[in-house]
């Protein structure tokens, strides 16, 4: 806090009981010299304190309901003698080194500083998490998926196939029948033929079929699933597998796969 040493005298000592226009007369010699610190309070002023046992004029304070009133409650005479040389001013002098506005900004400044790098590591944080955001929703459909599938789901199953396929920048659109896709994961993209067929089979057969969902075949369904998706995996490139992991791009597909194509009948 701002402060300051004052220098002036103790009240001295009253000289009668003779005033003259008004005021009391006090008696007061050199050895009654006295020094004593003042304290700048903002919104008040300077302020002064006695620090010395039984000399001068101790500083009283009024009670906190007074909302910051005035901190002395000295007579007048009593304050013209202990501080004839001194008077209280509202700021600090142009001598002061300390004043209210240097102390406040170098606080501010500090703290400003010494927050700067706890904000960047939040800042950094929340880029991070912003940027796991995707590959963590997509890791959270397969999981959500995985229990249906060994269930004998192939709706579920062939919906994780095109997603696979998709993150890894193999077209999959909506108005391709399933038996269209699986031919062409066969042809371009060298997907074994009978593991692709097992999954289409199972959901020509969910969808036609009043029985369709066959859970004696779920672990056999989970099993070509995972070979597929190993699959087009090796057949990808090394940035093609990083951005299927950061950016999948099948939360945009839609959540159920095409209308099955029919059988063509056994002649």
């Amino acid at each position: 806090m701002p402060s300051r040493i004052v220098v002036g005298y103790l009240p001295g000592t009253r000289s009668g009981s003779v005033e003259q226009q008004g005021q009391t007369d006090y008696t007061v010699t050199s050895s009654q010299l006295h020094a004593w610190p003042e304290v700048y309070f903002r919104g008040i002023g300077w302020v002064p304190f006695e620090p010395t046992n039984s000399l001068g004029v101790p500083t009283s304070f009024a009670s906190g309901s007074t909302g910051g009133s005035s901190s002395t409650t000295t007579t007048p005479e009593q304050r013209d003698a202990a501080t004839p040389g001194a008077t209280r001013t509202d700021a600090p002098q142009l001598g002061d080194q300390d004043g209210p506005g240097t102390t406040s900004s170098g606080v501010g400044a500090a703290t400003a500083q010494s927050a700067l790098p706890a904000l960047v590591g939040v800042g950094v944080v929340i880029l991070l998490l912003l940027a796991a955001a995707p590959g963590v929703l997509r890791a959270w459909r397969r999981r959500s998926r995985a229990p249906r599938i060994l269930a004998g789901d192939a709706v579920a199953a062939w919906a994780e196939i095109r997603a696979d396929a998709v993150d890894l920048g193999v077209r999959a659109p909506d108005a391709e029948s399933p038996r269209a896709f699986a031919a062409r994961l066969v042809e371009d993209h060298d997907v074994d033929a009978d593991d692709v067929g097992l999954v289409r089979d199972a959901l020509e057969r969910a969808v036609y079929a009043e029985d369709g969902i066959d859970p004696a075949r779920g672990p056999a369904i989970a099993d070509a699933v995972e070979r597929i998706r190993e699959r087009l995996r090796a057949g990808a490139s090394a940035a093609g597998r990083l951005r299927a992991l950061l950016l999948p791009r099948s939360l945009l597909l839609r959540g159920e796969p095409a209308p099955v194509e029919a059988p063509e009948p056994v002649r």
